[in-house]
């Protein structure tokens, strides 16, 4: 017959040794349910894919070499973006800042993927986790969030130069994300090359640049 903490108390049995029995009673189960979870959740997670056409594999950007992604009201071919997260991660030593777009308002896009697949720090991440872990400087969130916008949508390019400068970017991307979300932006990229920036890497829809620092602009007047 089944025991519960109720009816053990009312035969007299002290309140704490009727939950203990209790729990010795239910234990088993509850650990056999957590077992259930890797069995029947394993699957699920695996299915659960961007492109499972790929095949299974330990490259985490396996995907990008087929996905194309609609984000800022465009279609992005993401294996223009593996070939430069690859370039990058053969090619730049240490850990330097790369900025790339950021497209608060929208929550969840293509944004970060630069730092998420090299490692390397970006000026701001995701607004919103961001705010998450720093809910007492939630304004300087937005603040940073609001300069590499304007880095980007700015046609000037000293003034993106110089955004990029006080955060100590040392590279910038400029791939399909970043001319869908900011397109009037686009011209100054080329406008700057060999001014306040360098063309280090190229491929049919991303462009790589290295950020000349702040101090070597102002030595060269």
């Amino acid at each position: 017959m089944a025991i519960t903490a109720r009816s053990a108390i009312a035969a007299g049995e002290e309140p704490q040794h009727a939950w203990l029995r209790l729990f010795a009673a239910l234990w088993p189960w509850l650990f056999l349910s957590a077992l259930l979870y890797p069995i029947l959740a394993s699957r699920a997670k695996i299915q659960d894919r961007f492109d499972t056409s790929v095949g299974r594999s330990l490259d985490g950007t396996a995907f990008m070499t087929r996905a194309v992604f609609a984000d800022g009201g465009q279609e992005l071919t993401l294996a223009h973006d593996r070939d430069a997260i690859r370039w990058m991660l053969e090619n730049v030593d240490g850990s330097p800042v790369v900025a790339e777009a950021n497209t608060t308002p929208v929550l969840y896009g293509w944004q970060g993927r630069y730092s998420w697949f090299t490692g390397n720090p970006t000026i701001v991440g995701w607004d919103f986790h961001q705010r998450q872990q720093r809910p007492t400087q939630a304004e300087a969130v937005h603040a940073r969030v609001a300069e590499v916008q304007t880095a980007y949508r700015t046609t000037d390019p000293a003034e993106a130069h110089r955004i990029l400068t006080s955060y100590g970017a040392s590279y910038v991307v400029v791939g399909g994300l970043e001319r869908a979300y900011f397109p009037e932006g686009t011209a100054k990229w080329e406008e700057g090359d060999g001014r306040y920036w360098a063309l280090v890497y190229r491929n049919p829809g991303t462009r790589v640049y290295r950020v000349v620092p702040a101090e070597a602009w102002d030595a060269s007047g």
